[in-house]
């Protein structure tokens, strides 16, 4: 069991931490919370083993199509797990990283991770791109996340996206990185290592909190200036909410608790461990919101002899049919993962349907393809009935005038992803409109859309 100190560190609220969780709640009309998974992945795909097109639909115009008569071998070459599940998924095909594409030159891996969950221009500090605004998670923790619970929960395996010298790919604000839990065992200590038992007294059975040092806090506040009274407004809040955690997570029942994950430093078994530990989590309502980054796969996971997927094989998709298709592989096993979160949930009864039913999965990379590209970006969306469309596969021409770095050069780009950014958080119930990128000028002069939402991917 994990002492009080440590309890309240791990909620993210140590001494130094001035974050304001929110306080918002919201529940399916069916009785079961809805939830957001993101899987996030590294290094893209192969775009031409990724798409699919087998009713030869034009490629210059918008369209989406039914996937649950296509046949295996219609199905996407790299996306071939998913088969079983294409009824649970939707596939979109063809939008780009265009606003990482016009921030800046060089750190591409950066700049696409700083702009694909973000929709926001890069905070350069140093000369370095960090996000520069909230990523989809957190701006969906603002909306369903419990007060009483977790308000997100961020973790890694093979420690995400250090592959490359970065960190976290998680931002609670700009420039405000959400470190992420990479061993299983420091993710269970998080959700079953407080035992209300053998807690503190003081902080179990002593009154309010905040009733404790309302008359304190007025007594003050009338002495302050508007800055320090603020100030003293988010402690009281943070104290509020901490109140608020430590009763719930002390009163949260869940049936079935697995003993602490012995091991670490393994991809598959950490992984596995993981996916154990975020079912309970979502099945025991301990949070609403998790975020997962997956590191670098080994050449021994894609069958391939010895040696560095990144600098070997990754970026010669495009003249090495070695490479290329050692990177579809790359995309398959990520599909392997993504199937076996899927049959987990699948398989936990809640509300008359599952878990899954009331998660959508949110599978995201950092880039579009291996080779560093930003256009014809890869993105799937999974279980979630009712929040967004599933069973189909849709389809965005090269219609937005800019011109990135490619492989073989294009005057034109996919649609910004921002909508699908904003189609997400108003799929889960935020407010928006928009991502805070709301247009980028073209190569040639006329500026680009990038507000509104994706129709297609709403039901």
């Amino acid at each position: 069991m994990i002492h009080r100190r440590q309890f309240l560190n791990a909620l993210g609220l140590g001494a130094t931490s001035l974050v304001l969780p929110s306080l918002a709640t919201s529940a399916r009309a069916s009785g079961a919370p809805r939830r957001l998974l993101l899987f996030y992945s590294a290094q893209g795909t192969v775009p031409w083993r990724w798409s699919t097109n087998p009713e030869g639909k034009p490629d210059d115009a918008v369209w989406t199509s039914d996937m649950g008569g296509w046949s295996q071998t219609e199905f996407s070459d790299a996306l071939q797990p998913l088969y079983p599940w294409r009824d649970r998924v939707s596939v979109v095909d063809g939008l780009s990283l265009l606003s990482a594409e016009a921030d800046g030159d060089g750190f591409r891996h950066e700049r696409a991770q700083a702009h694909s969950l973000t929709g926001a221009k890069a905070a350069w500090v140093g000369g370095f791109p960090y996000s520069g605004a909230p990523t989809l998670d957190q701006i969906v923790a603002d909306v369903i996340a419990r007060q009483d619970r977790y308000r997100s929960l961020e973790l890694s395996v093979s420690h995400g996206l250090a592959y490359d010298g970065y960190g976290s790919v998680i931002y609670q604000g700009r420039n405000r990185p959400l470190p992420a839990i990479d061993k299983p065992a420091v993710l269970w200590d998080r959700l079953f290592g407080f035992d209300p038992s053998t807690a503190d007294p003081v902080t179990l059975e002593q009154t309010s909190m905040l009733d404790a040092v309302a008359q304190r806090y007025a007594a003050v506040a009338g002495r302050l200036s508007a800055e320090d009274r603020r100030k003293l407004e988010i402690h009281r809040d943070l104290v509020r909410s901490l109140e608020r955690r430590i009763t719930g997570l002390a009163t949260a029942e869940c049936d079935g608790e697995p003993d602490r994950p012995a091991s670490y430093g393994d991809y598959d078994t950490d992984l596995a461990n993981h996916t154990g530990l975020i079912a309970l989590a979502f099945a025991c309502d301990l949070t609403r919101v998790i975020s997962i980054q997956l590191g670098q796969l080994t050449t021994a996971q894609l069958g391939a002899p010895p040696g560095d997927v990144h600098a070997e094989i990754a970026h010669g998709i495009y003249d090495d049919r070695r490479a290329e298709d050692l990177m579809t592989e790359y995309t398959r096993v990520h599909a392997r993962q993504l199937a076996d979160i899927m049959a987990m949930l699948d398989a936990i009864p809640e509300a008359g349907g599952t878990v899954l039913d009331s998660t959508l999965i949110v599978w995201l990379s950092e880039m579009a393809d291996s080779w560093h590209g930003f256009d014809r970006y890869p993105i799937v969306v999974a279980g979630g009935g009712g929040m967004v469309k599933l069973g189909q596969w849709i389809h965005y021409p090269r219609d937005a005038a800019f011109e990135g770095l490619q492989y073989d050069p294009h005057p034109r780009m996919g649609r910004p992803h921002q909508p699908f950014l904003t189609t997400i958080a108003r799929a889960m119930g935020a407010q928006l409109n928009s991502m805070p990128i709301e247009s980028v000028l073209g190569t040639d002069g006329q500026l680009i859309d990038c507000t509104g939402i994706l129709p297609e991917l709403l039901p």
